[in-house]
């Protein structure tokens, strides 16, 4: 288990709602995040920041947006979302502060501990972490 605890709180809103003040505070910091259903408690997704845009890169899983290029690695003739999305008010969030150096290992640690739906869980690293 990691050695940091998760508290998971609410981001719900209506589309357009300003997000809570909590995750503001999040601009220019890095860290992980997981994202998990409130009607079941299933962890949805483990994401990272290491560049200092955990707030950014967290609130773009409530967003859906389309881009105006073809993506060649994507079965669609366009990809229409940033990735793994979903509406806020399903799901509640933790959230871990961290130095930029730990972020990859940690989100690591969470994706095999807490098993994900939406990341892959296969034994090896992309980091190189194991």
């Amino acid at each position: 288990m990691p050695s940091n605890r998760l508290n998971y709180r609410s981001v719900a809103g209506r589309q357009g709602d300003p997000y809570p003040e909590w995750l503001v505070e999040l601009e220019d910091r890095s860290g992980v995040y997981v994202i998990k259903r409130r009607r079941d408690n299933r962890v949805l997704y483990v994401g990272e920041s290491h560049t200092g845009r955990l707030r950014k890169t967290l609130t773009r899983h409530f967003q859906r947006w389309r881009r105006d290029k073809v993506n060649p690695f994507s079965k669609y003739e366009y990809d229409r979302t940033t990735g793994f999305t979903c509406d806020r008010n399903d799901v509640v969030v933790a959230v871990l502060v961290l130095r930029r150096n730990v972020v990859a290992k940690k989100q690591y640690e969470l994706i095999q501990w807490l098993a994900p739906v939406h990341n892959e869980v296969t034994g090896e690293s992309a980091y190189g972490l194991l």
